[in-house]
């Protein structure tokens, strides 16, 4: 069965990226669907668990399947509530230039070149 997950892309007004260090990897706040979420609610939930903020979901940037199974889809997102804090289970939360990502990262970003295409 595949596994779904849901993020969160969440830019500041200087064009940064909000990222987070779980595990080894940095990605954007977001992770797998519980049994009956959407991804609209996990993306939510997972901004709130992973980088302490409440936020406002916006459109889906894109959806990706790897030869897996794993399937992301990444959402806009603007924070509503709260700044940006490492809750447990996260090392660090940081705002980065996309031109400029720390290392390691996760298979996420590299869905950041569709997230920041204009959209057609």
């Amino acid at each position: 069965m595949a596994e779904i997950a849901a993020s969160a892309a969440i830019f500041d007004e200087r064009g940064r990226i909000l990222l987070v260090l779980e595990r080894e990897a940095w990605s954007y706040p977001g992770g797998r669907l519980e049994p009956g979420e959407t991804p609209e609610q996990a993306v939510v939930r997972e901004a709130r668990e992973e980088a302490g903020v409440e936020i406002e979901v916006g459109p889906l940037l894109c959806t990706r399947e790897w030869p897996d199974g794993f399937v992301l889809y990444v959402f806009a997102a603007t924070i509503a509530r709260g700044e940006p804090q490492p809750p447990p289970g996260i090392r660090e939360v940081g705002w980065f230039d996309s031109a400029e990502l720390p290392s390691p990262r996760s298979r996420a970003l590299e869905t950041l070149p569709d997230v920041l295409a204009p959209s057609s």
